[in-house]
């Protein structure tokens, strides 16, 4: 039965091999009868459209958006998605990534990419905290700058090992 007429209250007439749904005597929907107990069979076409969005997501769907930004991005996703990720997890993981293009831009999202990458670290959050702690904007290869350590009777130093 169509999204559309959920919560209204309809009339169903079931025979041996079809099922007929009718809403104020105008037919909505017709489906051939399932001979399996307690399984629904819906038409996609029946679906609410984020629904349907949902059902149809392929990670196929990540891996060209990605490719269109840089190949750090399409390489990490394919890292990020590739992993014994819940489906509807890596769903969701490919929207944040979106949602942080959309967000900061795609040059930082591809090097906030390419420092994940730099790291071996493949899931939203780390690249969630890169760009939250603006080190996509650091140089990746000069890393972070090093602080030196203040002087105080109590630090010994290296030669004290040797």
């Amino acid at each position: 039965m169509p999204y559309i007429h959920v919560g209204k209250r309809v009339k169903a007439v079931v025979t041996k091999n079809t099922i007929s749904f009718y809403y104020n005597y105008v037919q909505i929907a017709t489906h051939l009868r399932s001979s399996i107990v307690g399984k629904c069979s819906t038409k996609p076409e029946h679906l609410h459209p984020h629904h349907r969005y949902v059902k149809e997501w392929e990670p196929s769907v990540a891996y060209e958006w990605a490719s269109k930004i840089d190949p750090s991005v399409e390489e990490y996703l394919v890292n990020m998605l590739s992993g014994d990720t819940y489906y509807h997890k890596a769903r969701k993981m490919y929207e944040g990534v979106v949602s942080i293009s959309k967000k900061y831009g795609n040059t930082r999202l591809i090097n906030a990419c390419k420092r994940a990458l730099s790291y071996n670290a493949y899931d939203y959050t780390t690249l969630k905290n890169i760009i939250a702690n603006n080190l996509d904007l650091l140089d990746c290869e000069k890393g972070l700058p090093k602080k030196k350590i203040p002087l105080h009777s109590n630090i010994r130093g290296a030669n004290y090992y040797q």
